[in-house]
């Protein structure tokens, strides 16, 4: 009997300690896009490093949000960030021709660029690197892996992207 107690509870220490979280079991690729279901919006957060609803019960503020970028007539061109406020917060570190390179440059920013900080982030594409100032003023780094556009059901605008993220020690 002791023996099974032992094993029981050995058994119930290891299912505990693995459905723990921690910084390091965060998503390598986080992939967010334009809908809305129920007036609910999904953002990234830096702090949680993690995709989040908004409105959402504790008023957490995504870093920032996906939108479409359009033209004239109408056509999807490119996904675009912006901040629900509208506050400058986007920075164009790099732009490379491969995933590879973009992601060595990913990897080893440690620094924020003294440049302007920017309202919006237009015109994202895969292997550009961007830096983006948190709701609580530091600062993340995102590398774009994938985009998709295009127009939904109902001529709906729709963008997506795929990313690594990271803070900015």
């Amino acid at each position: 009997m002791k023996t099974q107690f032992k094993t029981l509870l050995l058994g119930l220490l290891i299912v505990l300690t693995s459905c723990e979280s921690d910084d390091n079991s965060k998503s390598e690729f986080y992939t967010l896009n334009t809908t809305v279901t129920s007036n609910i919006f999904k953002g990234f957060s830096f702090e949680s490093l993690n995709i989040i609803n908004y409105p959402n019960k504790q008023n957490t503020k995504p870093d920032f949000i996906v939108l479409a970028q359009m033209n004239q007539t109408g056509t999807v061109l490119s996904p675009f960030l912006s901040q629900q406020d509208l506050e400058s917060r986007f920075i164009l570190s790099n732009t490379f021709s491969d995933y590879n390179s973009a992601k060595s440059y990913f990897d080893t920013l440690a620094i924020v660029e003294n440049k302007t900080l920017e309202q919006s982030a237009f015109n994202i594409k895969p292997n550009q690197v961007w830096v983006i100032k948190t709701n609580n003023g530091d600062f993340g780094k995102i590398l774009i892996v994938e985009t998709k556009t295009e127009t939904v059901e109902n001529n709906t605008p729709f963008a997506e992207i795929k990313f690594k993220a990271e803070r900015i020690k």
